[in-house]
């Protein structure tokens, strides 16, 4: 059995949902802590988003456990 690592948070993707609310991937929508997205419109995605504290932390997070996914236990 085999799973690839996470590859959301930024470091290849991230999710948009219709309306326009940014995740880390798609299923982390509406997860604890995850309850509202990160506005697509905003004067500055790299820095609001892409480079946001979350997803900088979710970065570390994949990179301390080898690509496991930091949200669900899987």
């Amino acid at each position: 059995m085999m799973a690839e690592g996470c590859e959301s948070f930024g470091r290849f993707s991230l999710y948009v949902n219709v309306d326009g609310q940014c995740f880390p991937c798609s299923f982390c929508e509406h997860e604890t802590g995850w309850e509202k997205g990160f506005d697509l419109l905003t004067a500055d995605f790299m820095t609001d988003i892409w480079n946001s504290g979350e997803f900088e932390k979710g970065r570390k997070l994949l990179s301390k456990n080898g690509g496991a996914c930091p949200v669900f236990d899987i």
